[in-house]
């Protein structure tokens, strides 16, 4: 039964990694802005009017509400919230083949090689996705319980209509966007988490699974930007919401299938390195 081998995979990550990754994720994203964050919940927040300084350059009053130090990090491209999150996704889970490399023949024995390559996949993507999601609701909770708005018309004067998500933004007091930003949050630590977990096939080493997210996104990065391909078919943009496809739903729907296809490229390769250690 797939169980024997999937179920085993999804209970291990739920370890005491799990939080202190959601919780350095949260940090992660705060580090890019923490001075900024800082001052701003000691002085107080205000949604100040839009104004015209003596030079004649326009301002768009004060922007400091959550989404703007979300956005900062991860869609701007902050260090920390991209590449340092990036290697939180595989604590969890990304590892298990580690520890299991001379039981895994025996193991596939047991329960049939694809069924334990599923597993290691499926728990390494799901607890990868969980760990990114939770971390950036995290973030977002912490900064409103602390008294700083979720979103303000400043920041929306200073993005304009035609930055992406903008309706999401600015309905409902940002929590459309701030549940996009979770979901999209997910895909991201999904593709991680299960990158790392095929590297455990191929490099059977701790550090490695844990640091190859970090080089797959500074990879990812590079290509694109050396690719005649435009801003908003760019991978990495996608996954950031820094672009999209022009509405939400079809965006959210293109990366789930990207996402589930480079998963599928990860499983197979695993699988595939795995088979041949049994033979």
């Amino acid at each position: 039964m797939a169980g024997k081998a999937i179920l085993p995979a999804l209970r291990r990550g739920l370890n005491r990694q799990l939080p202190l990754a959601v919780i350095l994720t949260a940090a992660a994203i705060f580090l890019d802005t923490s001075q900024e964050i800082v001052w701003v919940l000691k002085r107080g927040v205000y949604d100040n009017v839009s104004f015209t300084d003596s030079n004649g350059l326009f301002h768009a009053g004060d922007n400091t509400c959550a989404i703007h130090y979300l956005w900062c990090s991860v869609s701007f491209g902050g260090v920390f919230g991209n590449k340092f999150a990036a290697m939180l996704a595989a604590l969890p889970a990304a590892g298990q083949y580690v520890p299991e490399e001379k039981m895994a023949p025996y193991l596939m024995a047991r329960c049939g090689s694809g069924r334990y390559a599923l597993g290691k996949l499926l728990s390494a993507a799901l607890w990868g996705g969980a760990v990114l999601a939770l971390g950036t609701a995290l973030f977002l909770g912490t900064l409103t319980a602390l008294g700083m708005p979720m979103i303000l018309n400043g920041f929306l004067y200073e993005m304009g209509e035609a930055v992406p998500y903008y309706d999401a933004m600015s309905g409902h007091g940002g929590l459309p966007y701030a549940a996009w930003a979770v979901y999209f949050a997910f895909l991201r630590g999904a593709l991680w988490g299960g990158a790392a977990a095929c590297v455990s096939a191929y490099l059977p080493n701790l550090f490695a699974v844990t640091v190859s997210p970090l080089v797959f996104s500074f990879l990812i990065n590079r290509l694109c930007d050396h690719s005649p391909l435009p801003a908003m078919l760019r991978l990495d943009f996608l996954l950031q919401m820094r672009t999209w496809l022009g509405d939400p739903v079809l965006t959210a729907a293109v990366m789930t299938g990207t996402v589930l296809a480079l998963w599928g490229l990860c499983l197979w390769l695993f699988y595939r390195k795995i088979r041949e250690g049994r033979r």
